[in-house]
């Protein structure tokens, strides 16, 4: 028989890992509520039209691209930008300017599975369209630099910010004026951080570029200062809380999707050496691409996967985050040996206590097996990690109380069942 497996680049998460995701994506909502962002949700498989010439040729040839059984080309989502663009175009007219929209979703890319990438993988985007001061820009700014802080991520932490507006008045004064040649430059420089410099000059060189130009390219970038748009975004960021070493002028970022027009950013963390954990800019001409209004947009997408990731590496919040979810187990003390069809006296006030705490929102269980001695019942609640095992014997059914064991403590005491909530809840 074949062994069952996942397929390369896919992942299952146990509880120990959905305990920390979830925990994650609750910062990720909370956050975007506060800076008010509204939720949004769209498809996982476009039409391939929809996703394809979009991004670069590179990002293209990672896109699962197939024909459904109606034959048409249809492609899973490679992000949630595209989609979220083809999906104002086909609203033109019904949303409310300027939008503020947060997404959270599961994209896919065919992309070498290593570290950090995978090709399955959540994404979690805010944007605002509509708006195109650099305010916008910097609110987008001010809503990942406050989920870093709450992930424990800022120490090490900064913002690597560019613009492609300084790369492409760049080219052009260096008379690089031809769109898909300034495409071209902006492709490969996006790859720097990963192979080097010199194997960016090698892939510039054969796209046709001079090896004297790209030389000229890099020196003058090097030397680049901030358009006065992005110092305003850098000042409007900093008065909104992001602290000023945080925010670092990076002339060749570039960012690999063709749709940029403005403002690229990078975060990256110090440790662990994994790359950026969010990543984003401004693309103010996409929408129109679809056939809708002419609307400017700026946005960010956070590496959820990355980020997880790095807290499991670093071990952050590894004392905070429960071992289970459960808070108690409900216990009965006597051994079960009657008929099954004659259930222990116990049992009634056991599930009406089991109902008392899951209504008082104390997630609960009861051990199952009702044939099971206190023994097994305790050891299971030990193994387990669940903090209070509530335990129901005779003497409590008969004077209606429960008694309540701290299995960290290793103490107990008998209390009504009133008594019950203050204790577990709060402890």
């Amino acid at each position: 028989m074949e062994k069952a497996q996942t397929l390369k680049g896919f992942r299952d998460f146990g509880p120990s890992q959905m305990r920390v995701r979830n925990f994650v994506s609750q910062i990720f909502r909370t956050t975007f509520e506060i800076f008010g962002f509204e939720p949004l949700e769209t498809p996982s498989l476009e039409y391939a039209k929809t996703l394809l010439a979009k991004y670069s040729t590179d990002t293209d040839k990672e896109t699962y691209i197939f024909k459904d059984l109606g034959e048409r080309d249809i492609g899973l989502i490679y992000d949630l930008t595209v989609p979220t663009a083809r999906y104002l175009a086909e609203n033109s007219g019904k949303i409310r300017y300027p939008f503020r929209r947060s997404q959270m979703q599961r994209c896919y890319r065919a992309e070498k599975p290593q570290k950090g990438r995978y090709r399955e993988f959540m994404q979690c985007d805010i944007d605002i369209f509509g708006e195109k001061g650099p305010l916008a820009d910097a609110e987008v700014l001010s809503c990942a630099w406050e989920i870093v802080k709450k992930l424990g991520l800022d120490g090490g932490f900064s913002f690597k910010i560019g613009s492609r507006e300084v790369l492409y008045n760049l080219l052009s004064d260096l008379d690089v004026t031809d769109c898909e040649k300034q495409m071209q430059v902006a492709r490969s420089l996006d790859k720097l951080d990963k192979i080097g410099q010199d194997a960016v000059l090698e892939d510039l060189s054969k796209n046709g570029l001079q090896i004297g130009l790209i030389k000229q390219i890099f020196a003058n970038l090097t030397n680049s200062s901030p358009t006065e748009n992005l110092k305003a975004i850098m000042d409007y960021a900093i008065l909104l809380g992001i602290p000023k070493e945080k925010l670092v002028f990076s002339p060749t970022l570039s960012r690999g999707a063709d749709y940029y027009t403005g403002m690229v950013v990078e975060g990256v963390v110090a440790e662990p050496k994994i790359g950026s954990v969010l990543g984003g800019g401004r693309y103010d001409n996409l929408i129109k691409s679809f056939g809708g209004q002419d609307t400017p947009a700026t946005g960010l997408s956070f590496g959820f996967e990355r980020i997880c990731d790095v807290i499991l590496e670093l071990g952050l919040f590894a004392n905070a985050l429960p071992n289970t979810t459960t808070r108690a187990l409900v216990i009965l003390a006597s051994p079960f040996i009657s008929p099954q069809s004659s259930p222990s006296p116990l049992f009634p006030y056991a599930l009406k206590a089991l109902s008392y705490l899951r209504k008082s929102d104390i997630p609960s269980e009861i051990y199952l097996n009702q044939k099971a001695d206190i023994a097994k019942q305790l050891k299971y609640a030990s193994e387990k990690q669940i903090p209070y095992a509530v335990i129901i014997g005779p003497d409590e059914v008969a004077n209606n109380t429960v008694t309540i064991k701290d299995l960290g403590k290793r103490s107990q005491k008998t209390i009504s069942l009133k008594e019950v909530f203050p204790l577990i809840k709060f402890n």
